[in-house]
């Protein structure tokens, strides 16, 4: 807590925040497709982490800190990493958005490589809030929603299987597979109320997925 970034560690969400939102800290089950559930799917990030926790503390045999400790730093950094930039403090306070509401880019000056800021994208009024897209719409919906524990709107993702490539457009939509497990009717209906990170996931679904997943026929194009 002591120096100069004590403040900004001290405001990080602690689990208790986590598991009101955060795929991570899901403890129930869906059956949605291991290649795209990077918490618990096959080459998880959990499953690392565990084995890379349990070959450290065998090594240093003592003054380890926890799985539960270290499962935290590994939730922040992905929670606060975009682009080739890995938590870098108090970028990550400026609000998500999209399209228009967006005012400020993440910016590296040339030649100073270990300096970052934002950077206006327009003109921005006194008091009027930052809003960043922190590069989320080159990222999978899904991979958003597992990695920082939200997703933009159907037009504002790229998914993981581009449709086509024609000069400077990609035309991105939602793979068939990245919807197994995940369409409205799957999901147990008791326990949506009882659990506000299903009901995440059943948000999610609602956006992407369902009706032959509605968003594979309608491309979104964008400029590059």
């Amino acid at each position: 807590g002591e120096g100069p970034l004590g403040p900004y560690m001290a405001m990080l969400p602690e689990p208790a925040d986590y598991r009101r939102y955060h795929p991570a800290y899901f403890e129930g089950a869906l059956p949605i497709a291991e290649e795209y559930d990077l918490w618990r799917g096959h080459a998880n990030w959990t499953g690392n982490l565990r084995e890379c926790q349990r070959a450290y503390t065998a090594a240093v045999q003592r003054d380890a800190p926890s799985f539960d400790e270290v499962f935290l730093a590994l939730v922040h950094v992905h929670a606060r990493s975009f682009g080739d930039l890995e938590m870098v403090p108090f970028l990550d306070m400026a609000n998500g958005g999209d399209g228009e509401e967006v005012n400020v880019e993440p910016h590296e000056p040339q030649g100073r490589p270990t300096r970052c800021c934002f950077r206006a994208t327009r003109d921005i009024l006194a008091g009027e809030e930052l809003v960043s897209d922190y590069e989320v719409p080159f990222i999978a919906p899904l991979t958003s929603f597992h990695k920082f524990g939200f997703h933009f709107k159907p037009g504002y993702h790229r998914s993981a299987h581009s449709l086509s490539k024609e000069a400077n457009v990609v035309r991105y939509a939602v793979a068939p597979d990245e919807c197994k497990g995940l369409r409205p009717h799957e999901f147990p209906e008791s326990d949506l109320g009882a659990d506000p990170i299903l009901h995440s996931y059943r948000r999610f679904a609602s956006a992407y997925c369902g009706q032959e997943d509605r968003h594979r026929s309608a491309p979104i194009a964008h400029e590059l």
